[in-house]
């Protein structure tokens, strides 16, 4: 967990809500909360860089919803997120750009 302190990893866990799940093995998770799990380790990582493959793919909407949030703090913090994904998702913030490739003729 990236050497973060209790402390920490209790603000990722509730961020994504997974206070309840802090003592299940990642095996029995669902695959949402799995995808959340991931998500809370790059909380911590602290990088300035993220890079998500299929950050939205088995999360309900309300889990989609708090991870655009985390995102936009992440570029409220200056940081950086390039996303790949096959979905459409809500727009992560004003200030994102979004390249759309098309199938080559």
């Amino acid at each position: 967990l990236h050497g973060a302190s209790q402390e920490r990893r209790a603000v990722a866990a509730e961020a994504l809500r997974l206070e309840s799940l802090e003592n299940t093995p990642c095996q029995l998770l669902s695959s949402g909360q799995r995808r959340r799990t991931a998500l809370a380790r790059l909380l911590l990582s602290r990088k300035a860089v993220w890079l998500l493959d299929e950050p939205f793919v088995g999360l309900d909407q309300s889990s989609v919803a708090r991870v655009c949030e985390l995102l936009e703090d992440q570029l409220e913090a200056n940081g950086a997120i390039i996303i790949i994904s096959h979905q459409d998702f809500p727009p992560v913030s004003a200030r994102a750009r979004i390249f759309e490739l098309e199938p080559a003729v």
